[in-house]
């Protein structure tokens, strides 16, 4: 998604409203939900309103509204270059937030297997 906004603002020259309202239609972006609460209608500030949709997602880890959150100052307040600098950025370290997460993947695999594998034989035990 970043990709595409910056890819969007870069050569598009497209506003962050019609971006964010062109996304919210696409079926790719529906699992998003801060983006179907970024109401695009009601403009105050992009900032306002990308803080608030950012804040009240519940899907979201606080390390990735740590992310995303300064991303609102920067898009639509700076030059072209400074808003593609953002994503990037943006982009970056949730990028190194997923390597993390799949480093971690087998562990929590084998932990989670083994609990598993601990509750059936308890279940069976108290089932005997």
């Amino acid at each position: 998604m970043l990709t595409e906004i910056n890819t969007e603002i870069k050569f598009c020259r497209k506003n962050l409203l019609q971006i964010f309202c062109d996304m919210k239609t696409r079926q790719s972006y529906l699992n998003l939900g801060f983006l179907s609460t970024l109401d695009t209608d009601e403009c105050d500030s992009f900032e306002k309103l990308w803080s608030y949709s950012i804040e009240n997602d519940t899907a979201l880890c606080d390390d990735e509204k740590t992310v995303l959150l300064p991303l609102g100052v920067s898009l639509g307040a700076t030059d072209i270059e400074g808003q593609s600098a953002a994503l990037s950025l943006a982009l970056e370290k949730i990028s190194s937030m997923l390597e993390y997460e799949r480093a971690r993947t087998p562990e929590k695999a084998r932990l989670y297997m083994s609990m598993g594998v601990l509750c059936g034989a308890a279940l069976a035990v108290l089932m005997i």
